[in-house]
């Protein structure tokens, strides 16, 4: 990480402790000696010089605040349906062919050179699968304010009969209707509310936005023990920041909304802003109980990196090691007394963002439109609800029904209604 020092430390260089007075510090110091000014070993008068409201209200950029309202939203979302009725099956397979041609035609009349094979991805799980733009502007990738949805069905193996991807977020009302006219085209109207009953969510991204703050501001508790990495712009800056292991389990991503957008090619913020993003990986967990999903943001701390170098208390070996492999590998390795007596000293630098209860409140009052996608459409959405669908059935005449190979037979009209 690269890290601004208001003062190169060495072995021979003296540095400046509290109210003016010098000493010597050596690069084998864990933290600065005992034998400082009461004002810097006493948590309560170190919040008095550093200040209440930033972690140091003297250093020269935007104070990082301790206490912050983040912007929350869903990032991304996995949705499974469990569907064993053969006949409802068979009709599901029929709709999703004629939804897979109207994406290829809509895809083509964007004009953007996507290929065949990139709009209908191979899977190891699903026998078929391919991706629907929401907007005309819709990235196969799932870019942020790219909506798209990802519909994978027929399994391969003992797995869900289909499974949903929405990508791209943030959502609008219009958006969110949009995914529910697809949908219950999918299923059939008269199905849709009864299988989405018992559909289960294996993943969900809540993303916590705070401005004005980068990934090298700030130290976390966790990083290598817990599996975690860090990655570097050519700079030398942090891109990102993987608390935990993120391959198998639960973890929390942080990286710049700004480089992101860079390296996407995608609307970059106005304000330099970080993103802390908590990445559920969840067994089996129905959709209508997400609005209960538990608070995890409350595992997170943070600290300001930026204003514990520039009280000159922690050395540089200190800043150095938490920084790279984050706080509780380097405290692990100490005892008990020095782990108490580092904590305190810390403590004037810890942000306050992750309260419990208030991500997770922030989340449910922006996601109320998506978590009712289980829901009867509310009397406030009916008329942009039948905008939405009269122009998806417009879209639908327009293209040609593919040809398929299931047999007569086992067609249905739209809205037939299976016992599941």
């Amino acid at each position: 990480m690269t890290i601004k020092k208001k003062v190169l430390i060495n072995e021979s260089t003296d540095i400046q402790i509290g109210k003016g007075k010098s000493r010597h510090l050596s690069k084998s110091d864990s933290i600065a000696s005992n034998n400082v000014p009461k004002a810097n070993t006493d948590v309560e008068n170190l919040a008095l010089e550093f200040g209440d409201e930033s972690a140091n209200d003297d250093v020269k950029r935007l104070p990082i605040p301790k206490h912050a309202t983040p912007v929350v939203s869903t990032d991304c979302m996995t949705i499974l349906f469990p569907v064993s009725c053969s006949r409802l099956q068979e009709y599901i397979i029929i709709k999703f062919m004629m939804l897979m041609n109207m994406a290829l035609t809509l895809y083509k009349s964007f004009d953007k050179g996507y290929t065949k094979s990139q709009l209908l991805r191979s899977s190891s799980s699903y026998d078929s699968n391919f991706i629907f733009p929401l907007t005309d502007d819709s990235a196969l990738s799932g870019n942020v304010g790219k909506p798209a949805l990802r519909i994978s069905a027929n399994p391969i193996g003992d797995k869900a009969f289909v499974r949903v991807d929405l990508m791209g977020f943030p959502y609008s009302n219009s958006i969110i209707l949009k995914v529910r006219t697809i949908l219950e085209m999918l299923f059939g109207k008269d199905n849709y509310l009864n299988i989405f009953d018992k559909a289960r969510c294996t993943r969900i991204d809540i993303a916590a936005d705070f401005k004005h703050v980068t990934p090298d501001d700030l130290v976390f508790n966790k990083l290598r023990s817990q599996k975690g990495n860090i990655f570097f712009n050519k700079d030398g800056s942090s891109e990102s920041i993987y608390l935990g292991e993120k391959k198998t389990s639960s973890h929390v991503l942080v990286y710049s909304r700004n480089a992101k957008a860079k390296a996407f090619n995608g609307k970059i913020p106005e304000q330099e802003t970080l993103r802390v993003e908590y990445r559920h990986k969840l067994r089996s967990y129905n959709f209508s109980d997400l609005e209960n999903l538990e608070d995890k943001f409350p595992t997170i701390e943070a600290y300001d990196v930026q204003a514990m170098i520039e009280s000159e208390y922690f050395s540089p070996d200190f800043i150095d090691a938490i920084t790279g492999k984050g706080l509780l590998p380097i405290l692990q390795k100490r005892s008990d007394e020095e782990r108490k007596a580092i904590k305190e000293k810390m403590h004037v630098f810890k942000v306050h963002w992750f309260k419990m209860g208030t991500v997770m409140k922030l989340w449910r009052d922006s996601s109320t439109h998506l978590l009712a996608l289980h829901q009867v459409v509310a009397p406030e959405l009916k008329g942009e609800y039948k905008i939405v669908k009269k122009n998806f059935i417009k879209l639908r005449k327009s293209v040609k029904k593919p040809k398929s190979s299931a047999k007569k037979t086992t067609k249905r009209r739209v809205g037939v209604s299976y016992d599941l």
